[in-house]
Formats: structure tokens, C-alpha cells, sequence
């Protein structure tokens, strides 16, 4: 209610003027509960997750998940940056999630290498994107911990190098699903690049055939020196170092060939 007062002719009088607060009085108290919803979002989320006001880059709250994972409490963090809390390992990749949030608004699964507080390097997916409270622009930072991951990965690709060292022991079937899984295909590969000669293309072929050196000279009619000679030829063209290296670019373009091909 307000009043003021006022004069009609000779009468003093005074002006009344009511609001309906209703409305407002709804949505204050929805904005309090989504306030409070996101607060305990924030707080308890299993995974990493950091609020920074964008203006500054300066971190306002962490979660519980965070200091877990990267053993930094709010202390260390609350009032400066990521970069000055010692967060980020490569300036290259802060440059770049800082770069899509600007281009686009929103960062989806970016993996990137953070530093835990003891100086350990964990590997991570970095989701962010720019959010409004209270009429400040932030940046919501989700920052998921693959380290366990990414070493099992490591794992299952060194074995895998283990065991396509000596791909005479298997079928075309196998070879070929190692090589997949080692390094899925590109499609539109080209058997013919780099400029490869008839004999190396030969001895490529029969790599990707399963063949061991031994086999691979029996087939042509070579000496064991020659056929490595021609590999060794072979690797330094196509840039790779291994036998099973070898095995994953010829399936990405296109070997083994069919013998019509060849």
C-alpha cells in the first residue's frame, strides 16, 4: 500500500494505491528453492564439480567430491583461480577449454590432464558451461577422474602389442579384430600411400595375413634377410616401428589385399 496525498478542488485528500504481491511473493520463493536445489546439487554430486565467477575466473565453492579427488579443500581454492591453485598441468589445454566457453558457451567432455595436490597428474573429462545466479554470469566446472580408466586402457593396448608381436599364431579373423580394437579403422584408406613399391605391398599383405618372416620368404621365393630388409623399408614409409604397428595400418587402408588385388 502506498499513499500520497492530493487536493481535488478545495477538498485535501489522499491517494491510495495497492499491488498485488502475490506474484511476487511465488516467485521469490521459487527462486529460493531452486536456489536451494542447486546448492544441494552442488554439494552432494559424486562427481568433481567447481563454481567460478566468470568475470574473474576466481573459484567460489567446491564440492566435497572435489577436495576428495584432487585433495584440495575449499581453503586452498575458494578465492583464486584453478590455474593459481596449481589445477591445470598443460596451459594449452586451459587456453582451449577457456576458448570453447567463449566460442560456444559450454564445454562437453574435454580430456584433459589436471594435478592432483600431492603433484600426481590424473586424467581427466572437463564438462563446463556458463550459468547465471543471482544475476552474476559463472562457469560450472564438472571435472570427472578417468586416470583408472585411461591405465586400463594402457594396459590392454600394451597387451595387445604383446600379443600381435607374432601374428603367425592367428587367424585373419583375430588379427583383424586385435587391429580394430588396438586402433579402430578410418574409413576411405588408401592401400596404395605412401607411393609403397610391388614387393612391399606384397610384404605388407602378408603381414596382415598372419605370416611370420620365415613363412613370408617361403611364399616369395626370398631370402629371410631380404624379406626384412623390405619391412624395414616398409616401416620407415608408412612411419611405424612394430610388426603389430604395421598390422593396424594396413588394416586402416584396406590389407590384406585379395589376391586379384595384389
Amino acid at each position: 500500500v502506498a499513499g500520497q496525498p492530493i487536493e481535488m478542488g478545495d477538498e485535501p485528500c489522499m491517494l491510495f494505491t495497492f499491488a498485488d504481491l502475490e506474484l511476487r511473493r511465488k516467485a521469490e520463493a521459487a527462486l529460493r528453492q531452486s536456489e536451494e536445489r542447486f546448492a544441494k546439487a552442488f554439494r552432494m554430486t559424486p562427481i568433481p564439480t567447481v563454481l567460478v565467477r566468470a568475470e574473474d575466473g576466481q573459484v567460489t565453492g567446491v564440492n566435497e567430491a572435489f577436495s576428495r579427488v584432487f585433495g584440495l579443500g575449499e581453503d586452498r581454492v575458494v578465492g583464486r583461480s584453478l590455474e593459481e591453485a596449481g589445477l591445470w598441468v598443460a596451459e594449452k589445454q586451459r587456453l582451449q577449454v577457456e576458448a570453447a566457453l567463449e566460442r560456444q558457451g559450454y564445454v562437453l567432455g574435454l580430456e584433459v590432464c589436471l594435478r592432483h595436490e600431492s603433484g600426481a597428474n590424473l586424467d581427466c573429462l572437463v564438462s563446463a558451461e556458463r550459468v547465471e545466479i543471482n544475476e552474476t554470469a559463472f562457469v560450472l566446472l564438472v571435472l570427472q577422474d578417468i586416470t583408472e580408466r585411461k591405465h586400463s586402457e594402457r594396459e590392454l593396448f600394451d597387451a595387445i602389442e604383446t600379443v600381435m608381436a607374432d601374428t603367425s599364431w592367428f587367424s585373419r579373423g583375430l588379427i583383424e579384430k586385435l587391429a580394430n580394437l588396438r586402433r579402430p579403422a578410418r574409413e576411405g584408406g588408401d592401400a596404395a600411400a605412401p607411393n609403397l613399391t610391388v614387393r612391399e605391398r606384397q610384404i605388407l599383405n602378408l603381414i596382415c595375413s598372419g605370416l611370420s618372416d620365415d613363412a613370408i620368404a617361403r611364399k616369395l621365393g626370398l631370402s629371410r634377410n631380404t624379406v626384412r630388409n623390405h619391412g624395414a623399408a616398409l616401416y620407415r614409409k608408412i612411419g611405424i616401428h612394430k610388426r603389430s604397428e604395421a598390422v593396424v595400418w594396413g588394416r586402416e587402408n584396406g590389407f590384406p589385399l585379395n589376391i586379384s588385388d595384389e
